[in-house]
C-alpha cells in the first residue's frame, strides 16, 4: 500500500509557521491521535462509499456466463418467453434488499439474483431464499 502525503507546499507552510516548541509538541500530539482515531477500516469504508455512490444501474447482469449459469433455472422462462433458446442476460438486481442473520442491508448490485448468489454471496449457499416482492427482491442468507 502506497502513503499518500500531503502536498509539498503545506508541507512546507507547516514547516514555516510551527517553530516553537509548544506548536511542534502539540502538532505531534494531534497527528498521533488522528493515527489512533483514523482506523484503516474508515478510510475504506469512505471509498467505498463513494464508488456505490456513484452507481448507475443497468439492465441486464454484467456476469459474461449469465445464461449459462442461469439456464437451468430459467429454462422455461427463456423459451416461452423469446419463443426459442437465446443467450439472454437476466436483469440486475440494481437496487434490493439482501436479509443476513435478520438484519436487512439495501444492496447495489450489477449482478442478476442467482449470479448474486453465486458469485457474491460466501460460506454455505443451501439455505439461501429469494423472495420476488413487487419490484424488490428479498434474499434471506
Amino acid at each position: 500500500m502506497t502513503m499518500m502525503m500531503l502536498p509539498e507546499e503545506l508541507i512546507m507552510l507547516v514547516q514555516k509557521n510551527v517553530n516553537d516548541n509548544t506548536s511542534l509538541t502539540n502538532l505531534k500530539m494531534s497527528c498521533a491521535y488522528f493515527n489512533k482515531v483514523i482506523t484503516q477500516f474508515s478510510l475504506a469504508r469512505e471509498l467505498v462509499h463513494d464508488k456505490f455512490s456513484k452507481y448507475e444501474c443497468l439492465s441486464t447482469c454484467i456476469n459474461a456466463d449469465c445464461y449459462e449459469d442461469t439456464v437451468e433455472i430459467y429454462e422455461n422462462h427463456y423459451y416461452e418467453y423469446y419463443g426459442r433458446y437465446i443467450h439472454y442476460h437476466q436483469p440486475a438486481l440494481n437496487n434490493a434488499k439482501i436479509r443476513i442473520c435478520k438484519k436487512d442491508y439495501k444492496v447495489r448490485s450489477p449482478y442478476c439474483v442467482e449470479c448474486f448468489v453465486k458469485h457474491v454471496l460466501i460460506g454455505d449457499k443451501t439455505n439461501v431464499r429469494r423472495d420476488f416482492v413487487e419490484d424488490e427482491v428479498i434474499i434471506d442468507y
